[in-house]
């Protein structure tokens, strides 16, 4: 395989992972999902904090995170903004 075959395999995995991606957000809000956007995706101790303190499921596309529970997700808005 030459590097241009090569770069466009990655790009091609990288465009279909984001549609995948949109489609999911999609579904999750038009199940009635609460969406919050985080300016800076790298925080220390989120994941644990989000094992700790959600109380309905919870969902992270890099910067967008989406909750089931709107007050899970005023809860997460309240902490990490």
């Amino acid at each position: 395989m030459d590097l241009a075959e090569e770069f466009a395999n990655i790009l091609r995995e990288e465009i279909d992972r984001e549609i995948i991606t949109e489609a999911r957000i999609t579904q999750l809000l038009g199940e009635g999902w609460t969406m919050v956007r985080l300016p800076d995706p790298d925080r220390d101790g989120i994941g644990a904090w989000m094992q700790e303190n959600m109380q309905e499921d919870w969902r992270a596309f890099a910067s967008c995170w989406l909750f089931e529970s709107a007050d899970d997700a005023t809860l997460f808005t309240l902490r990490w903004l």
